[in-house]
């Protein structure tokens, strides 16, 4: 099954950006415009990506906290997309994510959100292949800030 990734915004726009971003990739791209649903989908299905707009209503924020308190799920790769919050903000300290800044645009988009696409399909190859997986996004699993993305 192609990878997961979910984005949870509650701009049409901004998740049809992140689809059209990952439109050569072969992955799945959902969208939820709240942490409610956003919560019930990860109940059903761990994504290989999560897009978090962290300004959504429902607190993305503590979503992604719950996310990396969850042992099965703290290292999926979050990328926080947001138009007012900014790298370094004070709601996010260890939280381990990439940042992109809206509005952004399709090529910046697809340069960061690709790669971890392509690194959760070679995982989940791996993995069925039997052979040892190396976990893409370990360091935004560790707690530590990642400092890569757009703004």
């Amino acid at each position: 099954m192609d990878p997961l990734v979910l984005v949870v915004d509650d701009d049409p726009n901004a998740a049809a950006m992140v689809s059209a971003a990952l439109g050569a990739e072969a992955c799945r791209v959902e969208s939820v415009d709240t942490c409610v649903a956003a919560r019930a989908r990860l109940a059903r299905e761990l994504p290989a990506v999560l897009v978090v707009d962290v300004d959504i209503a429902g607190g993305g924020w503590s979503l992604i906290a719950d996310l990396r308190a969850d042992e099965r799920a703290r290292a999926i790769p979050v990328v926080v997309s947001s138009g007012g919050a900014r790298p370094g903000d004070p709601a996010a300290p260890g939280l381990g994510f990439r940042w992109m800044t809206k509005p952004f645009h399709l090529s910046q988009a697809r340069r960061l959100l690709a790669p971890l696409v392509r690194a959760a399909r070679d995982r989940a190859t791996d993995a069925a292949a039997g052979g040892a997986t190396k976990m893409a996004g370990a360091r935004a699993s560790s707690g530590e800030p990642v400092h890569e993305g757009i703004s």
